[in-house]
């Protein structure tokens, strides 16, 4: 926790053997230490060996680099030094008002020179320090006292600042406890209105303020109005660490675009004044603990499973994002349900993906979404014990964008949209003859730095004659986890449901586009319409279809349309998931615009069944956030060792048309298999730090006894299929 316990005593005074004798060495920062990481002990000209202490410029600045590094995440820090001077504290002081630490010093300046100089010399003789030295600090540190700024005790008093015991509030008639805020001031003007403002409550107020909501002034305002009064408290918070940095002038702390864009912006239209945020945001507890009634209850914003012994040993990280991730949460009030005392309660804000109720046993959850039109979630606590819930509903919220990648008005011409996708630094075009294609810059993939364009582009081929779109199909979508709006968080805020889950095959994308000036059907693969897959795809699609393409080409024609197919070729393309035959299934049917417009997925069908086409299977329907995140984290699809049942993985489409991707367990593991079997047959070294599943080392083993003609030789269909039979 945000606690700095500065070391105070000569060389030989037990510093060292009193952090082990109290089992905190791993918490401290200690120069000797470091001065030895840079260099080993050095001969001295009587022939002794010594710490060298000609790199203390570089060892302090690596000591303050580190202790930074621990502010930043809120740890609690002990720097082993002698601090013999007052003016050695001065140097802490510009970082502990920064990161809001409070500032101990342990002092062992007390002990006598003769224990002092006796214990030295028992010391490994390369850490012995001169006498004169010894004497010299003793002599300094009677005359030279810490600064007034910090809180000098002694070594038997360590545990009072570890260990937090509980305060009495049984002062008060009532605790309210407010959940996260996020700039919407009508649920909590609401709740005032129904029970106005008594100065013998206590408010809590969880944190996030700031940020999404569309009322961030009146919040303000409102703050700004009653964040002095005695029976006001405020945590800190993830959310209320951007307005602290931007307060205190230091915005290249702030990583969030949110902030930046948009929060920062109101903030400094209104003419808001730092130095006041600088007060509010000083007035930030890191928790609260306390009794009230028959219970004993702890409020901070991210939640803990437990409350340990050492309570100051935490970062306070964990406070203000909660302990493990955003889908742990169930587990972390499973943990204090189970280990904390029944009369302990702990109240949180911050997370709540998977939408759980206010009251879950001990936790109380005040996460409601309320930014989205959720609702503003608050707790009275009564004397009796008993804890009310009360919600707001926000009306007053901007509604959420479609998460989609929506075309701007400006793409629906179609001359400035191939103007825009020709001039991209991010886009290239592949031409052959009268047709262009567009594709992301392979930089791309691999720095993961996509724009809306380069998600655009790899979906078109256009007649660069006539710049008619002969065949489009997706953007580019993601895996889940995949980027920042695949993740748990950002999904089960964002999602529209229902969410559709289609069974994904493994094979290679397939378009049959529609060129009017030649009043013919294009067929388009990975960006070409001469490639290998391209070809291969058309051949299927003849073997398939050719007696029906006169009637396809027309339906195409006359409903301005393309499809767009899997196309599974065992025998020219094998990838993960065994087949016995080419397959050709069809995904989807696009209107031939650059907005994204498709058929329905029971007119899919419907095409389907008109031309004998296969359409991709629908395999589940969600309808809330707690089924769809059980199955996207289900690894279970069967035994690793059998091809029986298995599928590439799925792909997921909620009702505003969002997509994103789940690979299955199997096709990922395996995945992972076929680099190492291409590394090995290429004589390249193999990472094994990633093989994560037993099957995964058993296959390993197995390769590695080929040789690398063989494996060159085979698919990995067919390596599979003998490793499976042995």
């Amino acid at each position: 926790m945000k606690t700095l316990l500065l070391m105070r005593g000569s060389p030989g005074a037990g510093k060292d053997h009193w952090l082990k004798e109290n089992n905190l060495e791993e918490y401290s920062l200690s120069a000797d230490n470091i001065r030895l990481m840079i260099q080993s002990p050095i001969l001295n000209i009587d022939g002794s060996f010594s710490i060298s202490q000609k790199n203390d410029k570089r060892v302090w600045g690596l000591l303050f680099e580190m202790l930074e590094e621990r502010m930043n995440r809120g740890e609690f820090i002990i720097v082993n030094a002698t601090h013999s001077k007052s003016s050695d504290f001065a140097k802490y002081k510009k970082l502990v008002e920064k990161y809001r630490y409070r500032v101990y010093c342990l002092d062992k300046s007390k002990v006598p020179l003769e224990t002092l100089l006796k214990q030295n010399h028992e010391r490994p003789q390369y850490k012995w320090v001169p006498d004169s030295v010894i004497h010299n600090q003793y002599s300094r540190m009677i005359y030279q006292n810490p600064p007034t700024w910090v809180k000098t005790i002694q070594p038997n008093e360590i545990e009072s600042i570890l260990q937090y015991q509980p305060l009495d509030y049984n002062r008060y008639k009532r605790i309210a406890v407010i959940g996260d805020i996020h700039g919407s001031f009508t649920p909590l003007k609401e709740y005032f209105e129904k029970y106005p403002w008594d100065n013998e409550v206590f408010y809590i107020f969880l944190g996030d303020f700031n940020d999404r909501g569309s009322e961030t002034v009146e919040v303000f305002n409102w703050l700004i109005q009653h964040f002095n009064r005695k029976n006001f408290g405020m945590v800190i918070s993830n959310h209320g660490e951007w307005l602290h940095w931007w307060a205190f002038e230091d915005e290249a702390k702030i990583r969030s675009m949110e902030f930046n864009k948009v929060t920062k912006v109101i903030l400094e239209n209104a003419n808001f004044d730092k130095k006041l945020f600088r007060n509010i945001t000083r007035k930030e507890a890191q928790f609260y603990y306390f009794t009230f009634g028959p219970h004993t209850y702890f409020c901070n914003h991210g939640g803990l499973p437990i409350i340990p012994p050492r309570l100051a040993l935490i970062p306070s990280q964990h406070l203000t994002h909660g302990v493990g991730r955003y889908e742990d949460l169930e587990t972390v009030i499973d943990t204090w349900n189970t280990k904390m005392p029944a009369d302990h309660f702990s109240i949180i804000g911050h997370r709540n993906i998977n939408k759980l109720p206010i009251i879950n046993g001990r936790y109380c959850v005040l996460e409601g979404q309320v930014e989205f039109g959720g609702n503003l979630r608050i707790v009275h606590l009564e004397k009796d014990g008993s804890i009310i819930p009360l919600e707001f509903k926000n009306n007053n919220y901007v509604p959420r964008p479609k998460v989609t990648v929506v075309n701007d008005e400006k793409f629906s011409n179609d001359e400035w949209m191939i103007k825009a996708l020709r001039s991209s630094k991010d886009v290239y075009e592949n031409k052959h003859e009268w047709i262009s294609s567009f594709n992301f810059k392979k930089n791309i993939f691999f720095t993961n730095k996509w724009s809306v364009l380069s998600m655009l582009a790899r979906s078109f081929f256009i007649n660069n004659q006539t710049n008619e779109i002969i065949a489009r199909s997706w953007e580019k979508f993601f895996n889940y986890k995949e980027r920042d709006k695949n993740t748990d968080a950002f999904l089960s805020s964002n999602l529209i449901y229902p969410v559709q889950a289609y069974e994904k095959e493994n094979g290679f994308l397939f378009s049959v586009g529609y060129d009017s000036q030649h009043n013919e059907l294009v067929f388009c693969s990975k960006s070409s319409v001469t490639s290998d897959f391209a070809q291969w795809g058309k051949e299927i699609f003849y073997r398939n279809f050719g007696t029906q393409s006169d009637q396809i080409l027309e339906m195409l024609k006359t409903n301005n349309l393309c499809l767009v197919f899997e196309v599974v070729d065992p025998v020219n393309d094998p990838h993960i998931i065994k087949y016995h035959e080419p397959q050709i299934i069809l995904l989807d049917a696009f209107y031939r615009t650059f907005e994204t417009r498709k058929l329905p997925y029971d007119a899919l069908k419907e095409l389907g069944g008109a031309f004998g086409f296969n359409v991709k299977k629908l395999a589940r329907t969600f309808n809330s956030w707690n089924d769809l995140y059980c199955f996207l984290n289900d690894k279970n699809d069967g035994d690793l060792k059998s091809f029986d049942g298995k599928v590439e993985g799925y792909v997921l489409e909620d009702a505003n048309g969002y997509m994103f991707k789940k690979k299955n367990h199997f096709y990922c593991v395996y995945k992972y298999l076929r680099s190492v079997k291409e590394a090995l047959s290429k004589g390249r070294q193999v990472n094994l730090s990633k093989m994560n599943e037993p099957v995964q080392n058993e296959f390993y083993s197995f390769l590695i006894k080929k040789s690398r003609e063989e494996l060159n030789a085979r698919s990995m269909i067919e390596v599979m299929e003998e490793f499976f039979a042995n």
